[in-house]
């Protein structure tokens, strides 16, 4: 199934079969529904859902094995992305095991301009978890403009003797390894999961300038964890596929008859609790998969295969927010845009083209207020 079937862009259609499909009647019927989320929404309306707090827990397991696998089990927590689900997600995830996240750093402040869901779902987790005896940080604001209190926090963390680590996106801390470094803070010692967006070389090469460690995640909002960064990478995306949750084809030689790229990653869940009933269903990304040892302790858990090199073939995303492909590609030559709300894409440049498929520019954005032309862009190959 492909993404647009998925999300009811198109209908399914299988010899004389057709059907109409909406993630809602893709749902699993024997999870529970606990925490609200949605869907990516970057060609249609998101769909919301509920998570199963069973789901939860098993992708903690999983986070928790994968830390361990890199050493660490004792690194002092945090997360660093937009508001909404996938925060949410995240805090829940890494209070369920080890020493509770210390620090909730936010691009963009819930009480920005956002709307009031936004505000009064981070209040309804902090109290929530003040009911269980568990204390949720309140979000400290972080944009990506200026990065440094984040830093300055992780510089406190080595100040006392431990190590920071927090999960972002990768265009993130690109910003934070420059502006760390600009500033004089040396943040060697620390750790960042990176996600939500390709993971190249050049972008690893900068992070460790600062000092910091980059660790690779391939996941979604609808499937959760699905890789994790091996302990002995051979490229700067190497990740373990974790097992416990899914298994993956690839589209192979009848991909283009679906029309998929033949290097296209076909996802099947495999929790009991897992969201959606998902069997070979393409999120819109490929990948190279490799099932040779590596010697990382993910691969003595049974973690394989190794995935690299992941990137869409259907949509552009940066800092968290993604666009649907095709039309960025068609507005950029003609298009001024102005921000309508915190966050929205503002410049990019494009790099190259992904293996296996035409080519798929991948934008990279950043945020100010001001409106933005066509003059405001600057494209290499």
């Amino acid at each position: 199934m492909t993404s647009d079937e998925f999300k009811g862009r198109v209908p399914l259609v299988r010899g004389s079969l057709r059907l109409e499909v909406e993630p809602g009647s893709l749902r699993n019927p024997i999870a529970a529904f606990h925490v609200a989320a949605r869907s990516g929404g970057s060609r249609s309306r998101a769909a919301p859902f509920l998570m199963d707090l069973a789901y939860i827990r098993a992708c903690a397991v999983a986070c928790a094995l994968y830390l361990d696998a890199h050493g660490g089990s004792g690194w002092t927590k945090a997360t660093w992305e937009t508001p909404g689900a996938g925060s949410r997600f995240r805090l829940l995830k890494y209070s369920s095991f080890g020493e509770r996240p210390v620090a909730w750093f936010t691009q963009v402040h819930p009480s920005d301009g956002l709307d009031p869901v936004f505000r009064w779902s981070d209040r309804a987790l902090r109290w929530g978890g003040a009911l269980a005896g568990v204390r949720v940080p309140r979000p400290v604001l972080a944009s990506p403009e200026d990065p440094l209190p984040l830093a300055r926090w992780a510089r406190s963390v080595l100040d006392a003797g431990a190590e920071p680590h927090w999960f972002s996106f990768s265009s993130s801390v690109v910003r934070l390894a420059t502006a760390a470094r600009e500033a004089g803070i040396d943040l060697s010692g620390s750790h960042s999961t990176l996600a939500g967006e390709p993971i190249t070389e050049a972008r690893v090469a900068t992070i460790r300038s600062a000092g910091i460690e980059p660790l690779p995640r391939y996941g979604t909002i609808e499937a959760g964890p699905i890789g994790y960064a091996c302990r002995n990478p051979d490229v700067a995306d190497h990740m373990h596929l974790v097992r416990d949750l899914h298994a993956i084809i690839q589209a192979g030689v009848g991909g283009p008859g679906a029309g998929l790229p033949g290097s296209a990653v076909l996802l099947t869940a495999l929790h009991p609790a897992a969201p959606f009933c998902m069997i070979n269903f393409s999120m819109g990304d490929q990948a190279v998969v490799d099932a040779g040892s590596c010697g990382c302790p993910l691969e003595g858990l049974g973690w394989q295969p190794r995935i690299s090199h992941v990137r869409s073939f259907e949509k552009l995303t940066a800092g968290g927010v993604t666009f649907d492909d095709a039309e960025i590609t068609r507005l950029l030559p003609t298009t001024s845009w102005s921000r309508r709300s915190p966050g929205v894409a503002t410049r990019c440049s494009y790099s190259g083209s992904t293996p296996g498929w035409d080519r798929s520019p991948m934008a990279r954005f950043s945020r100010r207020s001001s409106p933005v032309s066509g003059s405001d862009l600057r494209c290499t190959a």
